[in-house]
């Protein structure tokens, strides 16, 4: 990795070390239970990620990604003993994980077709968000909620494509691209919860993102590209099986427009570099334990 590349990785593993900073200090403190109400919680899951690039003059998936990642949550919320009022919470993730790859390399002398070099893609990620909301009381065993959050999330996205064989040099090699993407974000929801038992409770919700920016850098061309933002929806159900573990389902699907063009090099030739459309979708499930 070159020296400009650790700087760009550095500079947001910064701004993402100070958003869990400001996470901290206008909500609670990390380790200590100085609020009423708040409980910290651990969860631990995997989810299938699927990744789907389209242009305008192929017919199929420019890139096509598909396969599971693992995710650590690491939090506070009070939503267990709030039966009506003020709710708040905060969050922060770690993910990572290994998936296919199929897609197009931009270097003219890969023996591939557009949309069918295979590899596998690396992940790694980070967000927190902190959230605010309101429960409403509707009976002794209902509830709804309004909630809303912002927050952000960087991930490193590293491409390395299986050995292709290049005709006019006679020989095999590899391709592979390293990108870095660091997003800020809005989230609003509804919700509503059904008290099962004492203390068993089944909480459904769903509502929209929307990425406030989105900055993506890759080496290829080493540009900074800024797919468009969309609103894009997205859901859970969680499982309270008592006050101290529960179950959660969920679903994100994000939506970007295609990114203006900017100029880069590409063996040595100024070529135009652009993010297509995309859709990312992530199905998830997590076991968590307050404590």
């Amino acid at each position: 990795m070159t020296m400009s590349k650790l700087k760009t990785v550095s500079s947001l593993l910064v701004t993402s070390s100070l958003l869990v900073s400001g996470v901290s200090r206008a909500g609670e403190s990390l380790l200590s239970n100085n609020t009423e109400g708040m409980r910290h919680y651990v969860s631990y899951g995997a989810e299938y990620y699927k990744w789907d690039e389209s242009v305008d003059n192929m017919d199929g998936k420019y890139v096509a990604e598909h396969g599971p990642r693992l995710r650590v949550n690491f939090g506070s919320n009070n939503y267990l003993d709030a039966r009506e009022g003020l709710l708040k919470a905060w969050d922060m993730s770690v993910m990572f994980g290994i998936v296919n790859y199929k897609g197009s390399t931009l270097d003219d002398q890969a023996n591939v077709p557009n949309g069918s070099l295979k590899g596998k893609t690396y992940y790694t990620g980070y967000s927190a968000d902190m959230t605010r909301g309101y429960r409403y009381r509707a009976s002794e065993s209902v509830s709804f909620d309004v909630k809303g959050a912002l927050g952000g999330q960087v991930w490193l996205r590293n491409i390395r494509s299986d050995n292709v064989y290049i005709a006019s040099e006679d020989r095999t090699r590899r391709y592979t691209a390293v990108e870095v993407s660091l997003q800020p974000y809005a989230k609003a929801s509804l919700g509503a919860n059904w008290q099962l038992t004492a203390d068993s409770r089944l909480s459904l919700e769903g509502g929209a993102l929307y990425p406030i920016k989105t900055w993506t850098h890759s080496n290829q061309g080493a540009v900074w590209l800024e797919p468009k933002s969309k609103l894009s929806p997205f859901t859970s159900l969680t499982w309270n099986i008592n006050d101290d573990v529960f179950v959660k389902a969920s679903y994100v699907h994000q939506k970007y427009g295609k990114s203006d063009e900017k100029k880069g090099d590409l063996n040595g030739s100024t070529v135009g570099y652009y993010q297509p459309a995309t859709t990312t979708s992530t199905l998830g499930l997590e076991v968590g334990f307050y404590f």
